[in-house]
C-alpha cells in the first residue's frame, strides 16, 4: 500500500519536470538499497521509465547502498539541495558509487513549477498570489539565513576568539609560504657551498 502511493506519487511529481523524467529513465533498471541506521529498517529505489518505485524487499542485488542516519541523510540531501557548506559525515555509500551520484546530481536538477500546478487546479490569479508570497518569504529567509551565518561567525571570531578572521588566516598562509620560499632558497645556497 505504502509503496503503491509512493510509486504513484513519484510518477506524478515527475511528470511536472518532463527532463528530469527522461534522465531518470535512463538509469531504470538499477537499484538502491536504503539503509537507517538506528531504525533497523532499509527500502529499495529502483528507477523506472515512468518515476522511481519503492520496495521493501528485494530479491535482486542493489547496485548501490547507502546506509545512514535518518538525520545524517537528511543533512546530506539538504546540503546537496542548498549548498550548504558542510562536510558531510554519518552516511556511506557502497558499491556504485556514480550510480548514487547521478541520482543526486538529478535531485539537484529537480524543479516543480508549483505556480502552474496551482493555476491548473485554482486559477491564474491564486497562483501569481500565491508565488508572490512564496518568493518573498524565500527572501526574507534567504536574508535571515545571510544575517544568522554572518552574526555567528562575527561572534565566533571576535568575541569567543574561536576562529581567526579569514584575512589573518590569508595572511599567516602568505607568511609560511613566503618562509618556506626563503628556507628552500637557503638550503639550495648551503647545498652550493
Amino acid at each position: 500500500m505504502i509503496t503503491t502511493l509512493f510509486d504513484w506519487a513519484s510518477s506524478q511529481i515527475l511528470s511536472f519536470d518532463p527532463e528530469v523524467k527522461s534522465e531518470l529513465s535512463s538509469l531504470a533498471g538499477k537499484l538502491i538499497k536504503v539503509e537507517l541506521t538506528g531504525l533497523n529498517f532499509s527500502f529499495y529505489l529502483q528507477p523506472t521509465l515512468t518515476g522511481l518505485q519503492c520496495y521493501f524487499s528485494s530479491e535482486k542485488n542493489p547496485d548501490a547502498v547507502i546506509i545512514g542516519t535518518p538525520i545524517a541523510l537528511t543533512m546530506q540531501t539538504l546540503n546537496q539541495k542548498f549548498g550548504w557548506p558542510t562536510k558531510p559525515s554519518g552516511v556511506e555509500i557502497q558499491g556504485d558509487a556514480s550510480l548514487v551520484h547521478q541520482l543526486t546530481l538529478l535531485m539537484k536538477k529537480f524543479r516543480i513549477d508549483w505556480e502552474e500546478i496551482i493555476a491548473q487546479a485554482m486559477g491564474d490569479r491564486v497562483a501569481q498570489h500565491v508565488g508572490s508570497v512564496v518568493r518573498k518569504m524565500n527572501g526574507y529567509a534567504t536574508d535571515i539565513t545571510a544575517r544568522f551565518q554572518s552574526n555567528a561567525a562575527d561572534y565566533i571570531q571576535e568575541e569567543l576568539r574561536l576562529l581567526p578572521p579569514q584575512e589573518e588566516v590569508k595572511d599567516f598562509m602568505s607568511d609560511v609560504d613566503e618562509l618556506r620560499d626563503r628556507v628552500e632558497r637557503l638550503l639550495a645556497t648551503l647545498k652550493e657551498a
